[in-house]
């Protein structure tokens, strides 16, 4: 956050955000509530195939305390809601980790789809925009390193020895508890893959996946009305912004804080938007986001405490639909 904003005066954020219209703001958190409620309907589609159906409620509770827990530790997230689902519906967390690499694979797709669509519709400012910010300050850190591959080796090649030793002394290392858990692990996280393809409900699974990438199209669109100087901007132009900044988002780092406002107001300027007014709308993007999720995050939170506090054996509302 410092680096996004060491040149910025303060006032002049102070003042911009006094003048923008919230009303926008409004709409654009409803349809995040959309976006979390698909997810968690989506999820459910990827874990009936394990046997269990969890509710919509629990599913949804678990996403946006998984969205609560990334503010804390970059990608706890998807472990945290995996820990909730298990202990409200006793499902094997390690089947759960499962269905959400399918989930992020799926997503990682759309995200590439994305790009590709971006690229051949703003191919002028896409192109510029990744050669400015990626391949250019790449380009000027080597420039005449020799052993950039030498260095590329260093790190590489220690890992394929080890890879090489495990496989060697597999029968060995399996002798230990801890390599017996990752193994367990692992089939865990295979059965769970599986869903993705044995799923009957496909259809649904992409109309899901769907609405949840037009909730984020929509986000950043109606966003732009907030402010003047973003306010001529349209629907590809939206799709740009979510483009760079879905990429800005996988950085690892809590929230997507900095990065996501860096990344947002260098594509901005793109279309002659100030870093200035750029930074002001990636603020009113992401806090109306992180707030909304810390509010929604602690509200399920709360309730899933004050429910196990009341019943110390939560009533799992899972249905097996087969036999284990």
């Amino acid at each position: 956050m410092y680096f996004a904003f060491k040149n910025v005066e303060f006032s002049f954020l102070m003042e911009g955000l006094s003048k923008a219209n919230y009303s926008w703001l409004v709409i654009s958190l409803l349809v995040g509530i959309v976006a979390f409620l698909a997810r968690a309907l989506r999820w459910r589609l990827l874990i009936e195939p394990l046997g269990y159906r969890p509710t919509v409620m629990n599913a949804f509770h678990a996403i946006t305390i998984g969205y609560l827990a990334n503010f804390a530790f970059p990608r706890a997230g998807e472990v945290s809601r995996c820990g909730v689902l298990r202990k409200t519906e006793k499902i094997p967390f390690e089947s759960l980790i499962g269905t959400v690499i399918v989930e992020r694979t799926f997503d990682l797709l759309c995200l590439l789809i994305l790009l590709v669509t971006v690229f051949f519709l703003k191919v002028d400012f896409f192109g510029k925009f990744i050669y400015d910010t990626a391949l250019l300050p790449i380009t000027k850190k080597f420039a005449g390193f020799g052993g950039s591959y030498l260095a590329f080796l260093i790190v590489i090649l220690p890992i394929i020895i080890a890879l090489f030793v495990a496989y060697i002394f597999r029968y060995k290392l399996i002798r230990f508890g801890i390599i017996r858990k990752m193994i367990r692990l692992a089939r865990g996280v295979i059965k769970g893959l599986k869903t993705g393809f044995t799923m009957e409900r496909r259809l649904e699974f992409l109309l899901f996946t769907l609405l949840i990438w037009a909730s984020y199209l929509t986000m950043t669109w109606v966003i732009f009305y907030t402010l003047p100087a973003t306010s001529s901007l349209g629907f590809v132009d939206a799709l740009f912004i979510l483009a760079i900044s879905s990429i800005g988002m996988t950085v690892p780092v809590q929230g997507g804080f900095g990065a996501f406002h860096i990344i947002v107001a260098t594509g901005l300027t793109m279309y002659g938007i100030s870093r200035e007014d750029g930074l002001l709308y990636a603020t009113i993007s992401h806090e109306s986001q992180t707030i909304m999720t810390i509010i929604i995050g602690v509200i399920s939170l709360s309730y899933l405490f004050f429910k196990k506090r009341n019943n110390p054996v939560i009533a799992t509302s899972h249905e097996q639909v087969q036999e284990r």
